[in-house]
C-alpha cells in the first residue's frame, strides 16, 4: 500500500513519478508554466494527506479487535497486490515497453 501511496504523491522511483514528469513536460512545452507550478504546489499538499493514511495504517492502533490480533489478508489479495506493486515499479524501471503499448494502443483507436 506504501508503494502505490507513494507512487500516487509522484514520487521516485514510482510510476506515478514519470506520469507527473510528463505531464508537467507537456505544460511547459505547451506554456501553461503557470499550471504546472500550480500541480507541482498541489502534490507538495497531497504528500501530507498520502503521509497521514501511512501513519494511520501502521502507526495507529486498531481499535476493532478485542484480542489486539491483527487482520488476516486472503493469500489471493496478496499476489494480486503484489502483482499490481511490481507492475508499478516496472513501469519505471522499463518505461519503453509501456510507452510502446500505449502508442500501439493510441494508433489501433485511430483506425477506419
Amino acid at each position: 500500500m506504501i508503494i502505490f501511496l507513494i507512487s500516487m504523491a509522484g514520487l521516485p522511483p514510482f510510476a506515478g513519478f514519470l506520469g507527473k514528469l510528463f505531464v508537467f513536460k507537456a505544460g511547459i512545452g505547451s506554456g501553461f508554466t503557470w499550471l504546472v507550478i500550480i500541480a507541482v504546489l498541489t502534490s507538495v499538499v497531497s504528500l501530507y494527506y498520502y503521509a497521514s493514511i501511512i501513519r494511520q495504517m501502521y502507526f495507529v492502533e486498531y481499535e476493532g479487535s478485542q484480542d489486539g490480533s491483527r487482520i488476516k489478508t486472503p493469500g489471493v489479495y496478496l499476489a494480486i497486490i503484489s502483482f499490481c506493486a511490481a507492475a508499478t515499479i516496472l513501469m519505471v524501471v522499463l518505461p519503453y515497453i509501456f510507452i510502446g503499448i500505449s502508442e500501439g494502443a493510441i494508433v489501433a483507436g485511430m483506425g477506419p
